[in-house]
Parts: structure tokens; C-alpha cells; sequence
């Protein structure tokens, strides 16, 4: 179901990518707009999935934030053993 973005989801797309997808107005989750940290994004703000104010808005990006800070290390831990490690398929 398509529905109008709601404020939370405005300000995020003002902001995002430099304002590139500014011109969106409306949203659903099986929406592709060709950046799917974007679509993340949107949905985390969704009304639908029930991002009702400023401090939960606020508190899913953060989450998110911490969530792929903890990706990035753990990809640059890997870069400095050589890679993730040899898996059983690999031999």
C-alpha cells in the first residue's frame, strides 16, 4: 500500500544524498528506488511500521547507525587478517 511520506520520512529525504530524492512523495516498503539503504530508511520511518514522533525516529536511525558501524568493523577486521576466512566451500 502506497501512502503519503510523513514528516519523519520528509526530513530524512531532505537530508539524504544530498537531497537527490527530494522530489518522492509517497512510499511503500516494495517500493525500489535504486538505493536500498534509502528504502531502509523510509521504512524504518514508516507510519506503517509505527515511527509515531521525533524520539523514535531518532532512535531507529541510531540503531541502524550502531548496527552498521559494528558491519564496518568487523569488515575491516577482516581486511587486516587477509579476508573472513577460509570457508569449507572454498576448498
Amino acid at each position: 500500500m502506497t501512502e503519503p511520506v510523513n514528516e519523519f520520512q520528509r526530513a530524512a529525504l531532505e537530508a539524504y544524498a544530498f537531497g537527490d530524492f527530494n522530489h518522492i512523495e509517497t512510499h511503500s516498503a516494495d517500493a525500489e528506488y535504486g538505493d536500498s539503504l534509502l528504502s531502509f530508511v523510509l521504512i524504518e520511518l514508516s507510519s506503517k511500521e509505527r515511527c509515531d514522533g521525533w524520539d523514535t525516529a531518532i532512535d531507529r536511525i541510531e540503531t541502524a547507525v550502531e548496527d552498521l558501524k559494528v558491519v564496518r568493523d568487523a569488515l575491516q577486521d577482516a581486511a587486516e587478517r587477509g579476508g573472513a576466512g577460509r570457508k569449507d566451500w572454498d576448498r
